[in-house]
């Protein structure tokens, strides 16, 4: 089940050094009720969340582009949006 996924988000190229990382926690989060932690998976398109503005209270969150991101990390992020070669 967890390749379905893999192949939705990343090039075939891109799989293989994910696949190990991925499949563990894709695992965890669907066996588990543990706290799931995003930021290697973030950090891989160059994104973090970070507390948002809004009037939404303590618990609201947004997602955003790192300002220091890397030309892989953009790459990887633009693959994942279905922007590569654009």
């Amino acid at each position: 089940m967890w390749h379905i996924f893999l192949s939705l988000f990343l090039p075939h190229a891109g799989r293989t050094s994910f696949e190990l990382k991925a499949k563990k926690w894709l695992r965890k989060a669907l066996a588990s009720t543990e706290e799931l932690d995003y930021a290697e998976a973030l950090d891989w398109f160059g994104l973090r969340f970070a507390k948002s503005d809004s009037q939404q209270g303590a618990s609201a969150w947004k997602l955003e582009g790192q300002k220091d991101a890397t030309e892989a990390q953009n790459s990887h992020l633009r693959g994942l949006i279905g922007q590569a070669g654009k």
